[in-house]
């Protein structure tokens, strides 16, 4: 670790390890360091907005100063991503958010505050949300998965969709391809990179098996009990690595690469 300090402090030796002599007040020769990381004590800061009443001199009506929407009633900015980070990220419930923030912050939230702010920033989010949506559509590749998900003890699915600059994350009880159709619309003219699940094959133009669920394969014909099965096994991950790793170095449109896709055409028929 080695982390711009932001604090000093410097530590002397009294008395000399071999003699015992004193060392009190002499020079530095050098120093080794440690660096010791630590969170500043926490302390709420609460800003009462007070709206004051001006009443005028010419016809001596009373007008009261109006919130902005910045001035939200109970959390700030700050806090409100803090708690919606805490319940989605990190899928805490409700309650263990409102612990944390009570013995850590020493701020008392009831739980109807707490949630209020999570839909507050789920509100927030719609725009950004439809821009990404936008976005994955227009992608020359998408890599696409999905995984089950618990939500209130309901089965539910958690879908990822990553893409070169951004990850969309989508949280929806199906698992089928109504899914692929509400993200992407109803085509993609891109390439999808996926496991063998159906849908996606179904759903996709152009559609590519992720390299990992290739190579997984290939290490399942290595502990096959027919010798024939395994040499086929050993031969196709050879060359996936080798193919990788000239993808790796940016020698992906070589004649090395070439060869790497002709020895696996051959390794995947019946002239091997």
């Amino acid at each position: 670790m080695n982390i711009e300090p932001t604090e000093v402090i410097d530590h002397y030796a009294g008395s000399c390890k071999g003699c015992e002599s004193s060392l009190e007040g002499l020079p530095s020769n050098g120093y080794r360091s440690s660096q010791q990381v630590e969170i500043p004590e926490i302390k709420p800061r609460v800003i009462e907005h007070r709206y004051h009443n001006v009443d005028c001199p010419n016809c001596g009506e009373t007008t009261t100063a109006e919130a902005s929407n910045e001035e939200k009633i109970c959390c700030g900015p700050r806090l409100t991503g803090l708690i919606a980070t805490l319940t989605t990220v990190y899928n805490l419930s409700r309650r263990n958010v409102q612990a944390i923030i009570s013995s850590i912050m020493e701020t008392d939230l009831s739980l109807g505050s707490i949630d209020n702010r999570v839909q507050e920033v789920g509100r927030a989010l719609d725009e950004p949300v439809k821009e990404l949506k936008s976005q994955l559509q227009k992608e020359e590749s998408l890599h696409i998965d999905e995984t089950g998900w618990k939500k209130s003890g309901k089965r539910m699915w958690a879908w990822v969709f990553v893409a070169k600059t951004l990850v969309f994350f989508h949280i929806d009880s199906s698992r089928g391809r109504k899914v692929l159709k509400s993200i992407l619309g109803e085509s993609f003219s891109g390439i999808i990179i996926s496991d063998y699940y159906n849908v996606y094959r179904n759903y996709a133009k152009k559609w590519q098996t992720c390299l990992a669920h290739i190579i997984r394969k290939a290490k399942g014909l290595i502990e096959d009990d027919d010798k024939l099965v395994q040499a086929v096994g050993y031969l196709l991950k050879r060359e996936l690595k080798l193919m990788i790793a000239l993808w790796r170095k940016g020698r992906s449109k070589t004649p090395e690469m070439d060869e790497c896709k002709a020895r696996l055409k051959i390794i995947c028929t019946d002239n091997i």
